[in-house]
C-alpha cells in the first residue's frame, strides 16, 4: 500500500486485510450466527438469505434478527426469507442469464469475466445461476398464472419474479430443464474437487450455449 495514512499506521501497529467470506464461509457464518443465538434455522433458508444479501455481514446480521423476531421459537424456513428479506441482486447476473437466453455467448462470456474480475465469488455466481434457473422452471410452469398468484404460490420476491417472467419468453420448458441439469452437474464437479470453480464457471457458460 502506498497510501501515507496506511504508512503511517504500519509504522506504530499492525494493519489486518479483511477479504469477503467465501461462500461457504458465509453459508457457515449465517448458520453459526442464527445457533449462537438458540434459535434454529432451515439449511435451504440459509442459502436463499446468503443469496439474497450477498457478502454484507452487517446486513445478514440484521436480516437474521428480523427472521427471528418473526419466527420466535419456530425454525426459519426458506419461505420466510422470500417474505421478510429483499433481495440485493447483482444486476450482472441478470444481465448473464439474459445473454444466455439470446444465445450470445461472447457477450455473455464477457460478463461472466467482468464478474470474476470484479471480485464475486465463483461459487457464489453459480449459486445464483442455479437459484434463478430453478425460479425460471417454477415459474414457466405457472405461466398461465398472474403474479400476484405466482407470489402465492412461490413466496418469491415481486422483483424476482417479473424478470423471471421477462427471461422465460426465451427457454422452453425442456431447454431450462436440460440447463438446469447441466448447472447441478457443475455443481457436484465443483463439491467433489473435480474441476476448479472458475474454470467450470466458464467451462458451463460455454456448454450451455453449445
Amino acid at each position: 500500500k502506498s497510501n501515507s495514512l496506511v504508512r503511517k499506521i504500519k509504522s506504530q501497529g499492525k494493519v489486518w486485510q479483511f477479504k469477503p467470506l467465501s461462500y461457504y464461509e458465509l453459508l457457515n457464518w449465517i448458520k453459526k450466527r442464527v445457533e449462537d443465538k438458540k434459535r434454529r434455522i432451515d439449511f435451504e433458508a440459509v442459502k436463499t438469505l446468503a443469496f439474497y444479501i450477498g457478502n454484507n455481514l452487517a446486513r445478514a446480521n440484521t436480516e437474521i434478527e428480523k427472521l427471528i423476531t418473526y419466527k420466535g421459537r419456530k425454525t426459519i424456513m426458506p419461505e420466510d426469507v422470500k417474505l421478510l428479506v429483499k433481495p440485493e441482486f447483482s444486476p450482472g447476473i441478470f444481465k448473464l442469464i439474459d445473454n444466455i437466453a439470446a444465445k450470445d455467448l461472447k457477450q455473455s462470456q464477457n460478463i461472466l469475466q467482468q464478474l470474476l474480475n470484479a471480485g464475486e465469488n465463483p461459487l457464489y455466481i453459480h449459486s445464483m445461476i442455479v437459484y434463478q434457473f430453478r425460479n425460471l422452471i417454477i415459474i414457466k410452469s405457472l405461466a398461465n398464472l398472474g403474479s400476484s398468484e405466482i407470489r402465492t404460490k412461490t413466496k418469491l420476491h415481486p422483483f424476482v419474479i417479473q424478470k423471471s417472467q421477462q427471461q422465460i419468453r426465451n427457454f422452453s420448458f425442456e431447454n431450462l430443464k436440460r440447463i438446469y441439469a447441466k448447472l447441478l452437474d457443475g455443481e457436484i464437479a465443483i463439491k467433489t474437487g473435480k474441476i476448479e470453480p472458475r474454470l467450470a464457471l466458464e467451462l458451463l457458460v460455454t456448454a450451455l450455449l453449445g
